[in-house]
């Protein structure tokens, strides 16, 4: 037995694309899952009822930090996985994440990540060609979009932190030996459908960071990263070069507006997302 929790804003479009991915392999009373409604004024709530021992919780309270401490409430078991609902994940997927975190020292884990760029803009893969690559995707990356926990890692913490990175957060609170990406599994995350939107969220991502950075810096000491093997890789790959020059126009530029709206936003830390990658999943499950 184990928990599945999955916070939900206005999520209609794709919550019964990821419990059906989720659940198609299941046996009945193997995991729990609950789904965390947070000010939502669509069908989301309803959708996730339909699903067989879906849980589902309600309030009027907008923002994930709640909507994860709420359902924290209601999921009773160990391992917990926490799940955006636009994430891919399969069933057998869920039971490895499982099975690392009641074994060894592991207390965070995570699968490996796939972006969904297809029919994306040349703009976008160089993008992602990169971003893929680097030590926070392919050295023990938790995070963006799912992480799981073991009691002893939950234990960590007490409610969830208001801070737009929560996964980011998660991380850090484990040093590189206590975390692990599962090699064999992935979870599918639908990249932003036109370059502005991926920039969009780069901005709302940076902002996270210096939140994270003012919050609670004394785990940053926990992101240790080595950078060698992704400079030789692109030493030693070419291709790759003009989609390196894409991608520190993305950072340069969404740092820029990033520092911008701290300084003169009259709410910078509002939540920000990409609702076009979520038309696009839910077209593509039709």
């Amino acid at each position: 037995m184990f928990s599945v929790v999955i916070p939900a804003h206005n999520e209609e479009a794709v919550i019964a694309q990821s419990l059906k991915c989720l659940t198609e392999g299941a046996i009945p009373g193997e995991f729990e899952i609950v789904v965390s409604c947070n000010a939502c004024k669509d069908r989301t709530a309803d959708i996730a009822r339909s699903f067989a021992g879906v849980t589902v919780i309600e309030t009027d309270k907008p923002g994930k930090p709640n909507a994860l401490t709420r359902a924290d409430q209601f999921a009773t078991a160990f391992p917990r996985i926490y799940l955006d609902a636009d994430i891919l994940m399969t069933t057998e997927t869920a039971r490895e994440l499982a099975r690392v975190l009641t074994e060894g020292n592991i207390h965070a884990a995570a699968p490996t990540l796939k972006v969904d760029v297809q029919g994306r803009s040349w703009l976008l893969k160089a993008y992602y060609a990169i971003w893929t690559r680097l030590p926070y995707c392919t050295q023990g990356m938790v995070g963006s979009g799912v992480y799981a926990l073991s009691e002893q890692g939950r234990s960590r913490f007490g409610d969830f932190p208001d801070l737009l990175a929560d996964d980011e957060f998660i991380r850090l609170l484990f040093v590189p030996v206590e975390r692990m990406a599962l090699p064999d599994h992935f979870f599918i995350v639908s990249a932003p459908t036109s370059f502005g939107e991926l920039l969009k969220l780069r901005r709302r991502w940076e902002r996270g960071n210096r939140q994270i950075k003012n919050a609670e810096n004394k785990l940053l000491a926990n992101d240790r990263r080595d950078y060698i093997p992704f400079i030789k890789e692109l030493l030693f790959k070419p291709s790759l070069w003009l989609a390196l020059l894409v991608y520190i126009y993305a950072i340069c530029s969404s740092r820029l507006a990033a520092a911008w709206q701290l300084k003169f936003a009259k709410n910078p830390w509002e939540w920000s997302r990409d609702n076009t990658a979520r038309e696009q999943m839910g077209k593509n499950a039709r």
